[in-house]
């Protein structure tokens, strides 16, 4: 196995839950007894419902 990937919030498909921060920390631990990566989807839940919600199907609408 070269690595393994994780999500911090809903990854968006039930059969993949996110993981919260104390079991990124052990999963982090366990990957490094065998030297391999972990790679973290690290979006912020409260930095993300701070932010406003786009609107409309425009691409620099969504940028603004």
């Amino acid at each position: 196995m070269f690595g393994f990937k994780c999500f911090l919030l809903h990854s968006g498909v039930d059969e993949f839950p996110h993981l919260e921060a104390d079991e990124m920390e052990e999963a982090l631990e366990e990957i490094k007894t065998f030297n391999s990566l972990l790679i973290v989807h690290a979006e912020d839940s409260r930095t993300i419902a701070k932010a406003p919600q786009p609107n409309g199907n425009v691409y620099d609408t969504f940028l603004k």
